[in-house]
């Protein structure tokens, strides 16, 4: 995969194990590993599915703080924004 490929659009589901795609594409499988519960497995699956739109709101929310304490921010809110902005750095191209 090149560092310009986007990601496959959201919205993402989770059944069992696989992560399906808006028009009904395989995204991923999840595989159980020895001694892994199925429950893990499936919450894995749906913190996977759930991506596309943590992304968006992650990207919206930091966005928004950013435009609103364009002039300083607490250290905290510093703190908060600058691992949300890594995050998204991760998820991005």
């Amino acid at each position: 995969m090149s560092n310009t490929t986007k990601h496959t659009p959201g919205p993402w589901s989770a059944h069992a194990q696989e992560i399906i795609g808006n028009t009904g594409e395989l995204i991923a499988t999840i595989e159980l590993t020895d001694g892994m519960d199925p429950g893990e497995s499936y919450a894995n699956a749906r913190l996977i599915a759930a991506a596309p739109e943590l992304l968006e709101a992650l990207e919206g929310m930091s966005g928004f703080l950013n435009a609103q304490y364009p002039w300083g921010k607490s250290a905290r809110l510093k703190s908060l924004l600058e691992r949300a902005e890594n995050a998204i750095k991760k998820a991005e191209p």
